[in-house]
């Protein structure tokens, strides 16, 4: 199928000056039949990928250029380059790609045709801000660390999409298991009756029946599991109706942040493959496969009587990249993709993969099957003088047919739901049951290429529908009326129609304190801490102590507070040819306050694997380890640009909570509440996508929970010098009694209570209402009768003449007359307080008062000179 053209013309909005074209808004949660699952689905992912094509071409073909720094590899010939891209629109590629490209030597130097680029390199990161490529080739040695303009065209790698559509096109004549023989429909999952979300009668499937082992070794096997991996109410009810009681053949886990989503989907997966039971673990990203593979290796590693029951356990990748893995030290000059460096995770799970488990069956079976010899000669061969197009294909069938005997051999296989579409997969592990892991982040067709393998009998899907979302490149200016289809995912709509879901509502994650608001604001109070989430550890103590020794945290409230609100001034900016943003000012406060942690000498310490720092943009997370020098919860909340209605990602709900969730102990926000401020937040609350962040900026205000910066001073000071000034970004920020008296005239003589430098944009918040300051004046706030009579004498006599006029005492009158003063400016900054009649009363009251004393005075003295 192909992109439809024109678009509907009646789709288009009646607007001269920006036209927008509407979008279809999913209000069923169900499809009439198939032809109508088809019209929603399958065309709109068609219009998907010809505008991923589109915008790609956009960006790359011969009239444009990019800037690019090289960086040469210390192994060999290779070279890493990293070029960055300005663009409004940028789909995230699939890895591998192909790159052609050349380097333009001078400005003006633009290649002729496409023949000009003569050179190649593979794709190996992706992300929102460029690409990083490597590169095979003999480079001049001066352009290493150098920066140079590009010309680049790529070869898209349309596969993953092709393989959506081709899994919609034929959801409705690929049955699977429950849908071959209609006398068998209620014993296992329907795919077709799934897939329109109307179908079959209601029905419990006990996957325990697929089980060919005895009774007592079924119940003594489960019994041995839950005992090792105990779980609560919540996640034992899940697990029940992912096992054997699946409703329908299909159950759907909800599993809010750290309320154990890996945790039941481990035990799920060891229990069934403990059966005997084929399982296909799968996600919509290596990541979350990762992690997943990660939590079932260390369970296997650390008893050894699952590994007899769970037999092998295989990650598996796609075959480019294990034939990458293969052959990672070829001779050959040719741009075979490289592997990156890997994360820490996939270091420890590198036994688990593909490749580790073909080189095992090889040198086991070297003697009695042929293919194993054939295939360490070719790798042989490859590492001394590479290999020709033939050696390097007859490799490649090898190696597939090894796979295919490891496979077969496997009782869990993980892997993403894109590359369950691998011939040597779905014909020779044959899965009889499916899990897959955040299932709210996939698009439907994602979810159909796992679903229509015919041994599948049960699926469970485990997600959360309040987290991110599934991406859709064409969403936004585009004509692809169907995005919002696509955007939402089968997770979603199955939950919408109706279909049973378990809700994991303990989160054994974060202090109560950084639950509280997204619980309260997202999940709707639905979720309860766990037991041991505010029990004293090493973490929450060193901040404890920390925030308790500091006095720009104890002097105003701030000790021990677990969830806080650090203002720091400074404006964004971005790289020239970049779209993602950074603020210095809030990189040095998160770097400072990581500096800190080091450094801390009492008993308990915060280390840097502790903190987590995120941002919705990585320019700012970049920023951030170079100033540390390292890798290093702080959320650094960076508004991108001036105008006031750019609010960005953080602005999103999902994102945010997303954010908000990941801490634990502690969680710093870093941001400039000088911008994002009181004014800015109700305007928030108006638009329907940013009412979340709004909540946020009222919470925090509303409690107090804010820092104002004051440099590197706000870390270090146990105490204040004399005369300290405390400054605050929040107009009537409360501070502790003691520190009042030493705060009340220079807070009340500050015109806006923000700092004056580092570029706050004072006339945005000039026109804002302002708090009151509401703390203690300082007392006696009235003088006596005697002093005022005396003060507002007008024939009060002179100062005697050994008193300089310039250092003349202060009169109870000058006392009195600058309180008034300072009443007059409270009022000033006190327009939304409750306050406000009672500071006017009393003013009236002093103004009262002082004038008809001082007239009945006037009137004695001129009737006593009189006489």
């Amino acid at each position: 199928m192909t992109d439809r053209s024109p678009p509907m013309p009646w789709r288009w909005e009646d607007c001269s000056k920006d036209p927008k074209y509407q979008q279809w808004r999913p209000t069923d949660n169900s499809f009439i039949d198939s032809h109508d699952r088809r019209s929603r689905l399958l065309m709109v992912t068609c219009i998907e990928r010809s505008f991923q094509i589109k915008v790609l071409e956009q960006i790359f073909n011969l009239q444009n250029t990019h800037d690019a720094v090289f960086e040469r590899l210390a192994d060999s010939n290779w070279w890493k380059s990293h070029f960055w891209i300005k663009a409004d629109q940028k789909p995230s590629l699939s890895e591998p790609m192909e790159v052609n490209f050349c380097i333009c030597e001078a400005a003006d130097a633009m290649p002729s045709g496409y023949h000009s680029l003569n050179k190649k390199g593979i794709i190996v990161e992706s992300n929102r801000v460029g690409y990083a490529i490597f590169v095979r080739s003999n480079l001049d040695t001066h352009l290493n660390g150098q920066r140079r303009k590009i010309v680049a065209v790529m070869k898209q790698n349309l596969r993953p999409i092709d393989e959506q559509i081709k899994a919609l096109d034929q959801v409705d004549h690929a049955p699977v298991f429950g849908d071959m023989d209609p006398e068998r429909r209620k014993e296992v999952f329907g795919g077709n009756a799934t897939n329109v979300a109307q179908g079959a009668d209601y029905f419990e499937l006990n996957i325990e029946a697929m089980s060919e082992l005895p009774a007592d070794e079924k119940r003594k096997r489960l019994e041995w599991i839950a005992k090792s991996f105990p779980l609560d109410a919540y996640q034992s009810e899940a697990f029940r109706r992912s096992t054997t009681a699946i409703p329908g053949g299909v159950h759907l886990i909800k599993g809010p942040p750290g309320t154990g989503k890996t945790s039941t989907a481990l035990v799920i997966i060891l229990s069934l493959a403990a059966l005997g039971i084929k399982v296909l673990v799968s996600a919509g990203s290596n990541k979350a496969v990762d992690n997943l593979t990660y939590a079932i290796y260390k369970a296997l590693q650390k008893h050894q009587q699952l590994q007899v029951w769970c037999g092998t356990f295989c990650r598996f990748r796609t075959p480019s990249y294990q034939i990458a893995v293969i052959r990672k030290d070829s001779a050959t000059q040719q741009p075979i993709r490289r592997q990156g460096a890997l994360s820490d995770v996939e270091e420890v799970i590198s036994i688990c993969q593909a490749d580790s488990l073909v080189w095992s069956y090889v040198d086991s079976h070297c003697r009695d099957n042929t293919k194993c010899q054939d295939f360490k000669d070719l790798v042989a061969l490859d590492r001394k003088d590479g290999l020709r197009i033939e050696e390097a294909l007859k490799l490649k069938d090898i190696y597939e047919d090894l796979m295919g005997m490891v496979l077969e051999d496997c009782r869990v296989v993980a892997t993403t739901l894109s590359t369950a579409s691998e011939e040597t997969l779905r014909l020779r592990f044959k899965p009889g049951y499916l899990i897959c892991d955040e299932s709210g982040q996939c698009v439907e067709g994602d979810h159909m290429i796992a679903m229509t393998m015919e041994s599948i009998r049960a699926v469970t899907l485990i997600g959360d529908s309040n987290e991110l979302p599934p991406t859709v490149a064409s969403e936004r200016r585009s004509t692809n009326e169907g995005a919002l289809y696509l955007k939402r995912s089968l997770m979603t709509r199955l939950d919408e129609a109706g279909y049973p879901m378990s809700t994991l509502n303990i989160s054994h994650r974060a202090n109560s304190a950084i639950l509280n608001w997204y619980n309260k604001t997202v999940y709707k109070d639905q979720l309860i801490p766990g037991p041991d989430n505010d029990k004293p550890e090493r973490v929450g103590n060193a901040w404890d102590a920390f925030t308790t020794s500091r006095h720009h945290f104890h002097d105003k409230g701030l000790a021990k507070v677990r969830r806080l609100f650090i203002s720091v001034t400074g404006r964004a900016s971005q790289e020239k040819n970049s779209t993602s943003w950074h603020n210095q000012s809030q990189a040095e406060v998160a770097a400072q306050l990581h500096e800190l942690y080091q450094g801390t000498t009492s008993g308990d310490k915060i280390k840097a694997e502790d903190v987590m720092i995120l941002s919705p943009y990585r320019a700012q997370c970049q920023t951030v380890k170079k100033i540390l020098g390292g890798p290093g919860g702080y959320y650094l909340m960076t508004k991108p640009g001036d105008q006031e209605r750019n609010i960005g990602l953080i602005g999103d709900e999902q994102h945010l909570n997303v954010a908000m969730s990941r801490a634990m102990k502690v969680l710093v926000i870093i941001g400039n509440l000088g911008v994002w401020n009181r004014g800015s937040a109700k305007e928030l609350s108006k638009r329907t996508h940013h009412k979340t962040l709004s909540r946020l900026l009222f919470d925090v205000m509303d409690k107090n929970h804010v820092l104002t910066w004051a440099g590197s001073r706000t870390v270090t000071e146990t105490g204040p010098s004399m005369g300290y000034r405390y400054r605050s970004h929040i107009p009537g920020q409360r501070v502790s009694i003691a520190a009042a008296n030493t705060q009340i005239e220079s807070r009340l003589t500050d015109r806006m209570d923000v700092d004056d430098d580092d570029g706050c944009n004072h006339p945005v918040l000039a026109s804002l209402p302002m708090r009151p300051t509401r703390v203690p004046l300082p007392l006696p706030l009235f003088p006596s009768r005697q002093e005022r009579r005396r003060s507002l004498s007008p024939l009060r006599p002179s100062q005697p003449d050994h008193v300089a006029p310039s250092v003349r005492e202060r009169s109870p009158r000058d006392e009195l007359e600058d309180r008034v003063a300072s009443l007059t400016r409270s009022l000033r900054h006190a327009a939304e307080d409750r306050r406000m009649k009672e500071l006017e009363l009393q003013l009236a009251k002093m103004k009262e008062d002082r004038l008809a004393e001082g007239l009945q005075e006037a009137k004695e003295q001129l009737r006593n000179r009189q006489n």
